[in-house]
């Protein structure tokens, strides 16, 4: 089984990634020893915390994906950005100061953990209207949504979706976290587990282990929509909420 991540930080010097070249290649290296095939490079983009970082961004990308067509023969790279929501965000994607995955309609954002659920509903609906498909990054993180399934349909149903971590399925990121992250898988809510990659230790990617502990609840055919089905497509900007 292959995967395809839309979620990951494996770019150095672009953001709370890989500082250099080596590292960020070792980490790419694991991503592909995880079965990743196919991998949307988000740096986190928010001027206040990560300065214009657009230029770090593409001198990378550009030296990762020369790595990567020497290395490997089936392993595809794109760009593109995590937004972290801040009042006026939007004028940035406009600007395209901030990138939609692979210069696609999706965008991938994000808040603080503590975020308000009235936040969140109002910065995914100023992405849906500006024309973007917003994709809520790591969802069983913020602890006021705290899982709540209603919350979640509706959002859904509004067009967001649902980012889950794969190192959250498997405890990685704590207890709590993790029934938040079944809770939504149990209730077939998760379009997407992304790795949210940053490094090969604490951050490391996970996705084999992931997508069998998905498997084992809850069948084969979902585990696979989550976790290639659905980003592919998106990748591809062919996702339709049907794939």
């Amino acid at each position: 089984m292959i995967f395809a991540d839309i979620h990951c930080h494996a770019l150095c010097g672009s953001d709370d990634g890989p500082e250099n070249r080596e590292d960020m290649y070792k980490l790419i290296n694991t991503m592909y020893d995880d079965n990743i095939r196919y991998i949307c490079l988000t740096p986190h983009f928010h001027p206040g915390y990560f300065g214009e970082n657009a230029n770090n961004s593409v001198t990378a990308f550009n030296d990762l994906r020369e790595y990567v067509s020497k290395k490997y023969s089936d392993l595809k790279i794109y760009l593109g950005n995590e937004l972290r929501y801040n009042q006026g965000c939007v004028n940035w994607i406009k600007e395209k100061r901030c990138r939609s995955l692979n210069n696609t309609e999706y965008i991938l954002i994000d808040f603080h953990d503590n975020q308000s659920v009235a936040e969140i509903i109002h910065g995914t609906n100023s992405i849906l209207n500006a024309g973007y498909v917003p994709i809520l990054a790591h969802v069983e993180r913020y602890t006021r949504l705290n899982a709540k399934l209603k919350l979640i349909s509706e959002l859904k149903e509004n067009g967001v979706i649902i980012q889950i971590d794969a190192q959250s399925v498997i405890g990685q990121f704590g207890f709590f976290t993790k029934l938040r992250a079944k809770k939504i898988i149990d209730a077939r809510l998760a379009d997407v587990i992304a790795t949210d990659a940053h490094d090969t230790d604490k951050r490391a990617p996970c996705m084999i282990k992931s997508y069998e502990y998905i498997k084992d609840r809850c069948g084969e055919k979902y585990a696979k929509r989550i976790t290639f089905d659905v980003p592919h497509a998106i990748i591809c900007n062919k996702y339709s909420g049907r794939n």
